[in-house]
């Protein structure tokens, strides 16, 4: 089955999540830049957060990230923002609440 081999529930979970991890840190929420890596094979989310002035080590990190998670269903990305508000507006397909779609995937699923 195609959400079991993508792992869309628990992407969308984690996707989720990391919004909460990133607003209840307080270092986090100094960032402009957020790396993601996600791999819903071993239910895990970490997040990193870069200043301004870290981009280049924002950058090498996600680049070492996507190599190590390209040979699983895992993701890395890397995205800008001035402040969580605006992480949540560019986005809101990862970040909204999808908790309620979620629980219908899964009972549709069952």
């Amino acid at each position: 089955m195609a959400e079991r081999r993508l792992q869309a529930t628990d992407r969308l979970v984690m996707f989720r999540d990391a919004l909460h991890v990133i607003g209840e840190d307080p270092t986090m929420r100094q960032g402009a830049y957020f790396l993601l890596v996600i791999e819903p094979a071993k239910s895990r989310l970490t997040v990193g957060s870069y200043r301004r002035s870290e981009l280049a080590a924002g950058l090498q990190q996600y680049q070492e990230e996507e190599k190590r998670v390209a040979v699983t269903t895992g993701d890395a990305v890397l995205v800008a923002a001035d402040s969580l508000s605006s992480l949540r507006r560019a986005f809101p397909n990862y970040f909204g609440d999808t908790q309620t779609f979620v629980q219908e995937m899964t009972r549709l699923l069952a």
